[in-house]
């Protein structure tokens, strides 16, 4: 008999949603997280105030927002070389007022994972899984260091949660490829009451000029700014050297801060760099025996072109424990894909677009009345990239091949 139904591992949103969700659908749980919690994770901190429905916030008392949320943002300000400024609300006059929360993840996480164990969740937090063994039919043999001692348990199933390099997928031999951008962070000290007029706490800075492939940002929190760049595309130098890369991150993260004037000394940042596993196609998320499903940054499920993947991470851990629930893990891949292979592919090919001509497409999109509204739904997954991708691809190659024109004529 298993030790466990299941055995999720990984206390970020994905692991924890699934477990509490798990434990509270009656199953026999265990979660293990590597680090001891709370944690500091690197991560921008945005989530959709679309969260709230997947929480199930409205519907029990069990978790508040106001336990996790530092400060609510309704205003984009996108800027493109540190110009060309736009201050875009993400709420449309007269409709469903909403935003982005903005967390810091170690008060977030640790909050989703007192909840699992508060629902019937068995946690166990500096516990590193070792080895895993899902070749028997109905049941998988894992390995846990706790304590520099080593732990064996069984369980009829594992929910893969532990990140873009999680060794769930690896050691199961789950999906096989990825395709994994680099970011950059620094948490800035700030008081809001003395300092800058150029940042808002209601406000996220977007600059999309600066970086090439890729974005920087500067996200509002309590006492602190997150400051932070990120390559997303194959077009981004990642042929050069890591340090390279790191230190133009760093130098862009350094030039925004100068730019919004945000007090900081630059002898003493800290830089925080990770991986993030872009969506790059449909690939199976779980082993053959369907006793292996892989959730969140394991399975993949970051937005290609904005390198989100809080909300996904949620949506992937409550679908693998109601799979499980209902005795269909053998269908979890599909129903993953039916949720986001349609929108992400669509999503791939506009960021393919969109870091390929970033002057083009900032001055095509972001100008536009209503784009705010849009980047707040398509966030959200309240609307799909297709048809958005297809009127973009039409409108850049037209302002593509006007420039080439112009280009053509002037140095004849």
């Amino acid at each position: 008999m298993a030790d466990y139904d299941v055995i999720v591992v990984g206390g970020g949103p994905a692991g924890a949603m699934a477990a509490w969700r798990l434990a509270r659908g009656g199953a026999n749980t265990l979660l293990v997280e590597r680090q001891p919690l709370p944690r500091h994770k690197t991560c921008g901190g945005g989530v959709p105030m679309i969260a709230a429905n997947v929480l199930k916030l409205q519907e029990l008392t069990d978790l508040a927002a106001d336990s996790f949320v530092e400060l609510t943002v309704n205003h984009l300000m996108c800027t493109y070389n540190f110009a060309n400024e736009h201050l875009l609300p993400v709420n449309s006059e007269g409709g469903n007022q909403t935003g982005i929360w903005m967390v810091q993840r170690s008060i977030f996480d640790y909050a989703l994972v007192k909840r699992a164990q508060t629902a019937g969740a068995v946690v166990q937090d500096g516990t590193r899984l070792t080895t895993l063994d899902a070749d028997r039919a109905g049941e998988v043999d894992v390995t846990v260091t706790r304590n520099g001692q080593q732990e064996h348990h069984r369980a009829r199933y594992v929910v893969g949660a532990d990140g873009a390099n999680g060794i769930v997928a690896r050691l199961s031999g789950v999906r096989p490829t990825r395709s994994v951008a680099i970011a950059a962070e620094a948490e800035v000290p700030y008081n809001w009451k003395s300092s800058s007029t150029k940042v808002r706490p209601d406000v996220i800075h977007l600059e999309f000029g600066d970086v090439p492939g890729g974005y920087s940002w500067l996200f509002p929190k309590n006492d602190h700014i997150n400051a932070g760049a990120g390559l997303f595309s194959e077009l981004a130098p990642h042929h050069t050297s890591p340090q390279s890369t790191k230190d133009l991150l760093q130098n862009c993260i350094l030039k925004y801060l100068d730019h919004a004037e945000i007090p900081h000394d630059k002898s003493n940042l800290r830089y925080h760099f990770h991986p993030l596993p872009l969506w790059n196609g449909k690939h199976s998320l779980q082993n053959r025996r369907n006793t292996v499903l892989l959730a969140g940054d394991a399975a993949g499920l970051v937005n290609p072109i904005f390198g989100d993947g809080i909300l996904h991470a949620l949506r992937s851990g409550e679908l693998a424990a109601k799979c499980i629930l209902e005795g269909t893990a053998g269908t979890y891949t599909h129903d993953i894909n039916t949720i986001y292979q349609s929108n992400f592919d669509s999503a791939q090919r506009m960021a393919r677009l969109f870091y390929r001509w970033p002057e083009i497409s900032y001055n095509l999109l972001v100008p536009r009345p209503g784009a705010g509204q849009i980047a707040m739904r398509l966030l959200s997954g309240e609307a799909p990239f297709t048809g958005l991708t297809r009127r973009m691809l039409r409108r850049i190659s037209s302002a593509a091949a006007s420039r080439r024109g112009r280009y053509d004529r002037a140095n004849l």
